[in-house]
């Protein structure tokens, strides 16, 4: 049975499962998803079908990824939806390329939230994300290689942030 057929779903949770990348095809046919978590789930960036399928998704505002083994193909996925005001990729194994791929032309000019603590960004992915401007949330606990630049960029880019986490980073000040 396909998920697919249920056509009227705006929210769908599929934390913990088996769901894969191949699996996304079927949910892209959900014209009105707005909000969908696959946190924890085998969904990760060996798929381009996969990838492309989660790029149609353009009623969404919400995605969850949180501990998904994604990375950069994943971030430039999402840098394809418009609607999104919140994304969270935490613990994933995106970098500096998946920040700017995030950033890029100013895409996601609805992003409020984004968490991307535990995965693999620098000063430089720093530099990419002060281009989010409209973000009031942004998680980047247990980067190491954040600093004090990195921290500098985000307080130059992103004057509506109210909500900034950087514990296990090299911030200092």
């Amino acid at each position: 049975p396909s998920i697919s057929k249920l056509t009227g779903l705006t929210s769908l949770n599929l934390s913990d499962t088996r769901i894969s990348s191949a699996s996304l095809t079927f949910i892209a046919e959900i014209p009105e998803l707005t909000e969908l978590n696959l946190s924890h789930s085998a969904v990760n960036d060996n798929d381009p079908a996969g990838l492309e399928a989660l790029a149609r998704c353009s009623a969404l505002t919400s995605l969850n990824l949180d501990a998904a083994e994604v990375g950069d193909g994943v971030a430039a996925a999402c840098a394809q939806l418009p609607a999104l005001t919140r994304l969270d990729l935490f613990g994933s194994h995106v970098t500096d390329q998946g920040a700017a791929a995030l950033s890029h032309r100013r895409a996601l000019s609805n992003l409020r939230q984004l968490e991307l603590s535990g995965c693999r960004i620098t000063d430089a992915g720093c530099r990419e994300l002060g281009h989010l401007r409209g973000l009031v949330s942004l998680g980047l606990a247990q980067n190491f290689a954040v600093s004090d630049v990195g921290l500098g960029f985000l307080v130059s880019g992103l004057p509506r942030l109210q909500s900034l986490s950087l514990g296990y980073t090299n911030v200092s000040a």
